[in-house]
């Protein structure tokens, strides 16, 4: 039997989690599940080629949606961004390739597993000159192949700050 109280001071460590915050720069928008900052190009349309290019001067890239949280994400900004009414050219092409299904992200990357093809696409229609890939807004910004020397809107990345 114990005959006196004894008091025990348990020290509890406490954790606190530090998280870091994450942001963009002003006019970018953060997926905070993945971790990348957009900018949707509305008012400056250019030819996909000239699109890379800007993005580059920015120092990101077009957008390479190879995973269907950064595709979601990137749908439902182009379409706030454009109203639903403008086509956004995203980065990948297959200038080089010998197939028309074989897409390549900007950095060499073969386009798939993930895709969001629109239905019957690509298609390299127009002679055989729709090399680049851009979300497509009659439907609902699913993929489809174009022109590279049509004038678009178009969605640029990069890691956030």
């Amino acid at each position: 039997m114990i005959s006196a109280f004894r008091a025990f001071i348990l020290l509890v460590p406490v954790l606190t989690q530090v998280e870091f915050v994450r942001a963009c720069e002003d006019g970018w928008s953060l997926n905070p599940a993945t971790g990348m900052c957009y900018m949707d190009a509305v008012e400056n349309k250019l030819s996909w080629v000239e699109a890379v290019r800007a993005c580059e001067r920015m120092n990101a890239q077009l957008a390479v949606l190879d995973n269907e949280e950064d595709n979601s994400f990137v749908k439902d900004l182009a379409m706030l961004m454009t109203a639903g009414r403008e086509n956004v050219w995203i980065g990948a092409q297959n200038m080089d390739q010998q197939s028309i299904t074989d897409f390549v992200w900007l950095g060499g990357a073969m386009v798939g597993p993930f895709t969001d093809w629109a239905e019957g696409e690509p298609n390299n229609l127009y002679n055989g000159t729709e090399h680049c890939l851009q979300l497509f807004w009659a439907d609902d910004y699913e993929w489809n192949d174009q022109g590279c020397f049509k004038t678009e809107c178009f969605v640029c990345q990069k890691p956030d700050q």
